[in-house]
């Protein structure tokens, strides 16, 4: 039996909530140029950047492993400063069925939320995944306040 799975973590941002919400809604691409260490590629294979619908192509390292993640903006609000992804297609796929990530930013911080179906009952949390995910976002969040 599939088990439903939510983690969130939360961190401090110091740049400013519109321009780090916009960086993840419209600018994601730019993390290979940002990072080239963490991030080997990242495309737009469909749709239009920051559009509702759009799906992008991630390379990344996450510590000693290569991950691949297909993913789709599937919402946007803009009022509220949230997006939600939900992976198409990557690695995550033997261990989880279903995989979105929600980013909220909020003034001074950006909370992030993963949630999974696991695919069995031996599949971990996806906690690496948060870990990874605040990691980049700290590390955003400098760069935007450098640029």
């Amino acid at each position: 039996m599939a088990q439903l799975v939510k983690v969130e973590s939360e961190a401090q941002i110091k740049s400013s909530p519109a321009k780090f919400y916009n960086f993840f809604k419209n600018d994601m691409t730019q993390l290979v140029d940002m990072f080239p260490g963490k991030f080997e590629s990242a495309q737009l294979i469909e749709g239009t950047d920051g559009c509702v619908g759009n799906v992008k192509l991630f390379k990344f390292n996450m510590g000693e492993r290569r991950q691949t993640m297909k993913v789709r903006l599937n919402e946007t609000n803009d009022e509220e400063r949230i997006i939600i992804y939900e992976s198409l297609d990557g690695n995550h796929t033997n261990i989880y069925s279903s995989f979105k990530s929600t980013i909220t930013v909020r003034n001074g911080s950006v909370k992030f939320g993963i949630e999974v179906e696991k695919a069995n009952d031996s599949a971990p949390n996806p906690d690496h995944y948060l870990t990874f995910g605040v990691e980049t976002f700290k590390a955003v969040d400098a760069y935007l306040l450098n640029h």
